[in-house]
């Protein structure tokens, strides 16, 4: 036999569902945040820069004027800002590929990587790894020496443009070329910076995609406790249904069975009523009838034989009637006595289908009437009975049926 299902807690379902969510909510306010900084590094628009950036083209506009008498000189000074600028790229360049920041990193990381492989303690395997990344890092050192170069180049170029601004005699061009350096440190450092934040970036997503993640767990957790909770609910509510489906099948054979019997019971009490012979009762009557109308019939000799209780009652009527019809002519002797019936004997004619007699001219017909059924009775007793008795043994037998069924 199954085990039986017990209904789920709707209370402990709703206790831990609250928890889930409250968890949910806050993986979901996580993601919104790391989304949010993501869309922060997206953000290319930089008011301060694009500010400092229309404030230099306004000082280049107006050295611009400058160029006509003195072009040979900005010239050159173009040519030699042009070079610095390239120089500052090439090294910014040459600094994002280098694993390490200054040359003092690439010493101690050597010397570390130097301590190991002499210590004899390393294995071959990793040992190699050392010294590849010791030959490295020596590459990397010349590459600093390199860019160090590179910088002191910038620095003399940036001398040499100073001494030529020196030379020209004009306060306002200085004021303006000052403000330029100004501004172009600004925009650099705004673009270091910026630099820094593209770098940084990688790590947004994954804080970004780390929270998504959770998130998504979070909801699959909350999802899969409401799917077993109403899984549990619906599986104890089939078998309820199938419960009160059995419940009511049984009620109903109980209940056919119980119509059943009473439809036997029903049946042998017809039979019973059936074995009793046919036209008893209208025999009785129509003999008692003809007693009471025709003294002469027959029957009228059964009168001393004990007879239902409506015999006395038509006796007496008799009684009363003769009593009516006989006696001293009156006065209007010639006016029939009023003819009177019992309401008994009213009733019994009624019950036999016969006609009441209004009056004594009319009891004759009534008398060959009742001979006729009297006779009809008598001779149609027995197969009427027989036909009683095989009906209701035909539903006996359908009431037998049906109960077995």
């Amino acid at each position: 036999m199954s085990k039986r299902l017990e209904k789920p807690s709707k209370t402990d379902f709703e206790t831990a569902q609250a928890s889930l969510k409250a968890d949910l909510d806050a993986k979901v306010k996580t993601l919104n945040a790391a989304i949010d900084a993501v869309k922060k590094t997206q953000n290319n628009k930089n008011p301060v820069l694009d500010a400092l950036h229309d404030e230099l083209n306004s000082i280049k506009a107006k050295q611009a004027s400058f160029k006509a008498g003195k072009q040979g000189v900005f010239d050159e000074i173009k040519t030699i800002d042009q070079r610095i600028s390239g120089r500052i790229k090439d090294v910014q360049a040459a600094k994002a590929k280098l694993p390490v920041r200054s040359v003092d990193d690439v010493e101690k990381r050597i010397a570390q990587l130097e301590d190991s492989v002499e210590s004899g303690q390393l294995r071959i395997l990793d040992e190699k790894k050392a010294l590849t990344e010791i030959s490295q890092l020596k590459k990397s050192k010349a590459a600093f020496a390199n860019i160090a170069k590179m910088e002191e180049g910038i620095a003399a170029d940036k001398d040499k443009v100073a001494e030529i601004r020196a030379s020209v005699d004009d306060s306002e061009s200085k004021k303006l070329n000052a403000r330029a350096q100004e501004i172009i440190k600004q925009i650099d450092a705004s673009k270091a910076e910026r630099n820094e934040l593209k770098k940084s970036r990688d790590e947004l997503y994954a804080a970004r995609d780390a929270a998504f993640t959770e998130k998504h767990a979070a909801n699959a957790a909350l999802q899969a406790l409401r799917d077993e909770y109403y899984g549990a609910l619906k599986a104890y509510q089939d078998q309820y249904a199938a419960d009160m489906a059995v419940r009511r099948e049984k009620e109903k054979e109980e209940r056919q069975a119980y119509e059943k019997e009473k439809r036997l019971e029903r049946a042998k009490a017809k039979l019973e009523v059936a074995s009793t012979p046919a036209f008893g009762v209208e025999i009785v009557e129509t003999e008692n009838l003809l007693n009471f109308f025709d003294s002469s019939s027959p029957d009228s000799s059964k009168a001393s034989s004990p007879a239902p209780s409506s015999d006395k009652v038509i006796k007496k009527e008799l009684n009363e009637f003769m009593a009516g019809t006989g006696g001293k002519k009156k006065k209007n002797q010639r006016k029939e006595a009023k003819f009177n019936l019992n309401l008994t004997v009213i009733e019994s004619l009624s019950a036999l289908s016969i006609g009441i007699p209004g009056s004594k001219a009319e009891v004759p017909e009534v008398v060959e009437q009742l001979k006729k059924k009297l006779q009809y009775y008598k001779e149609n007793q027995e197969r009427v009975t027989k036909e009683n008795v095989k009906k209701a043994e035909e539903e006996i037998a359908k009431a037998e049926e049906a109960v077995e069924a």
